[in-house]
């Protein structure tokens, strides 16, 4: 793996964690730390209006960067996120059954990096990253995520454990692993029932390549994947 090219650590993080009591209000469940450039955010069904320094962000709010641009928000109190350039995401809460909550965002296209302060999180709360073919949790993590389409249309996510751990999965939750020592790969077939939740530790890189579809078999009613590959490395310093 000596010839692949590594994601880059040193990304900048210095949007300090605030206190353990954030106001859900009208003025948003999150806020715009740093802006590099420029970016766009769109409020639900309302048009692209620019993002600015200090702005309200809010649930199902999709936030954009331009070329040389880079926006860093602080949500909830607890989660730093950096949107490098040319990157895309949703950001969504979640009633768990439990009565806890999970905040979701939703990488569409691009790259994030996402801390998240153990120490603010109530028991039971939960973040996740999504994209089309991954779903990490996270829980006092630092990390990079990664949402490309390769040029033969191959999506491919990338995680970046830089400290603490990622658990990922692939939707949807229903596969046959076998993994080989060394840090190689792991192959997902199309037959249920178990669901791998892999790791990411610190300094590990784990790329996950290949398309899930959606459907199921006329003749097993099990759901249709194509051939989904994770392959974990250990990431550059």
């Amino acid at each position: 793996m000596a010839g692949r090219t590594g994601i880059v650590l040193a990304l900048g993080l210095t949007a300090a964690l605030a206190a353990p009591t954030w106001a859900q209000s009208a003025k948003g469940v999150g806020v715009v730390t740093a802006l590099v450039g420029e970016g766009v955010v769109t409020r639900q069904a309302a048009r692209q209006v620019a993002l600015k320094f200090r702005d309200d962000i809010f649930w199902r709010d999709v936030v954009e960067t331009k070329k040389d641009s880079l926006a860093r928000i602080l949500l909830l109190g607890k989660s730093s996120v950096t949107v490098r350039e040319l990157s895309r995401l949703e950001l969504r809460e979640e009633l768990l059954p439990t009565g806890q909550t999970r905040s979701t965002i939703e990488v569409i296209a691009g790259k994030i990096r996402v801390s998240v302060a153990k120490r603010l999180m109530a028991p039971g709360d939960e973040v996740q990253i999504k994209t089309l073919n991954a779903v990490a949790s996270v829980r006092g993590t630092d990390g990079i995520i990664e949402f490309r389409t390769l040029p033969d249309g191959t999506p491919e996510t990338v995680i970046t454990g830089i400290e603490g751990e990622f658990e990922v999965v692939t939707p949807p939750a229903s596969r046959q692993t076998a993994m080989a020592e060394g840090g190689a790969s792991l192959w997902l077939a199309q037959q249920p029932p178990a669901a791998p939740r892999v790791t990411v530790p610190g300094f590990t890189q784990l790329r996950v390549t290949g398309r899930v579809r959606t459907g199921a078999s006329s003749l097993t009613g099990t759901p249709i994947i194509d051939l989904v590959a994770l392959e974990r490395v250990r990431a550059p310093r």
